[in-house]
């Protein structure tokens, strides 16, 4: 592994931190065990990435010497990218799916708190979409994502989307 791509995988590790948690460590939000167990689906999450990565050729130009700039770098870029995912669900077309998704969950279960039900789901598309941009814009910009459009890209995608709800459900503990 390129000392850029160690660069990279590092920042990463931040950011999806900071994406999911913001200001608040991982561990006092969740507690040790659980803690554990949402290190693991990072990992996994990173190395999906990384094969992704790889597939499409995709080799990151990251130039940063040491910890403390990978992590300054990694919240910054999270911080960009929560912002960007904001704007994008306040588009008038992503705006009105999102309403039509809050319309069903509520009228599914009776007595729900709607205030709740938008709330969680916002807030889920938020990080979703901020993962997805900070983790694969990058790579999706650069790349020629046919390359994905194959059987084993189209595993490499699904597995991607599971381990990223997967660490979603993180912040729901």
């Amino acid at each position: 592994m390129s000392k850029s791509t160690q660069a990279m995988n590092l920042s990463k590790w931040f950011g999806i931190d900071r994406i999911l948690f913001g200001a608040r460590t991982p561990k006092e939000a969740l507690g040790e065990g659980e803690f554990q167990k949402y290190n693991i689906a990072k990992g996994a999450i990173l190395s999906n990435l990384f094969e992704i990565f790889h597939a499409v050729g995709y080799e990151p130009d990251l130039q940063l010497k040491t910890t403390h700039e990978m992590a300054k770098f990694a919240c910054q870029s999270a911080e960009l990218s929560l912002g960007q995912a904001r704007d994008v669900l306040t588009h008038e077309d992503v705006s009105a799916d999102l309403n039509v998704e809050i319309t069903a969950v509520c009228e599914k279960v009776e007595g729900v708190d709607k205030v709740a039900v938008v709330s969680e789901m916002v807030d889920r598309n938020i990080k979703s979409t901020a993962l997805d941009l900070y983790l694969m814009e990058d790579a999706i910009e650069n790349c020629d994502g046919e390359l994905l459009k194959d059987s084993s890209g189209k595993i490499m995608i699904a597995a991607y989307k599971k381990l990223r709800e997967a660490l979603i459900n993180y912040t729901r503990v």
